[in-house]
């Protein structure tokens, strides 16, 4: 995936809820991508409809991964199980907590 230092990605995941990962690209080479995770903003909803974004800041558990830079058009973290793509501020963002 063609992604620089400083764009924004988002990537859903888990197995019998909706959740939503966003994370800012530290470090990129040809092969590998550093991601840091950042904080989630929750909108407001319910918790089976859950409107959230990405947060300016980083999610203070300091999780840093790193993940091949191999796909056209997406990034797969292997951690989460989830495939990352580029961050859209026009698009709602819903989780489901109703496990």
């Amino acid at each position: 995936m063609n992604v620089k230092e400083g764009d924004i990605l988002a990537g859903s995941w888990g197995y019998s809820m909706t959740l939503w990962s966003f994370v800012r690209v530290v470090r990129t080479t040809p092969k590998q991508v550093v991601l840091q995770e950042l904080e989630k903003n929750e909108l407001g909803g319910e918790m089976w409809r859950m409107k959230v974004t990405a947060g300016g800041n980083f999610d203070n558990r300091g999780r840093t991964f790193r993940v091949k830079n191999n796909k056209p058009d997406y990034i797969w973290n292997p951690t989460y199980r989830c495939l990352y793509h580029p961050f859209d501020e026009n698009k709602e963002y819903f989780e489901n907590h109703m496990d």
